[in-house]
């Protein structure tokens, strides 16, 4: 008897941080009015989890230097539960941009995303699970100096 695969999606994220210490965030028009992401991708098949984010970068960043940081993110798929539900992993990529972003949509090949710096004050406000308190907790590690650099598992 086959067994199926479980149903399993691998995510890589980008927090994309300005000169000015904050993070670019960005909302679909059919989305609530409340609710902003992070630029983030589903890793292909062929592709590692950095490539995808470097494939995120070039697509929300387009033509602005990107300098990779040295703590990345990791929130691991947890066991099934029986449910039908997908499970996800997900590695998030800290990045300094360069040259800032327009408050308005930017990219002529994405007119449907608004995109916005938000002060890394108020981050965990704007985001939504997963990314709000562990989020907030990686960029002001990242950016105070008190996180190693490499891998940090997220929960």
């Amino acid at each position: 008897m086959d067994v199926p695969a479980p149903r399993f999606r691998r995510i890589a994220a980008l927090v994309a941080i300005d000169a000015d210490e904050k993070v670019a965030l960005f909302q679909r028009p059919e989305s609530d009015p409340s609710h902003w992401a992070l630029p983030q991708s589903s890793v292909r098949s062929t592709e590692s989890y950095a490539e995808a984010a470097a494939r995120v970068a070039e697509r929300y960043f387009r033509g602005r230097a990107v300098r990779w940081g040295s703590v990345i993110g990791r929130r691991w798929a947890r066991p099934p539960d029986g449910t039908s539900a997908v499970r996800l992993e997900e590695h998030v990529f800290l990045a300094r941009i360069g040259s800032p972003m327009r408050s308005d949509p930017f990219a002529a090949d994405r007119p449907d995303l608004t995109a916005r710096w938000t002060p890394r004050a108020v981050l965990g406000d704007v985001l939504r699970e997963p990314h709000s308190d562990r989020t907030t907790d990686l960029v002001d590690g990242y950016l105070d100096g008190w996180l190693p650099a490499g891998p940090i598992t997220l929960f």
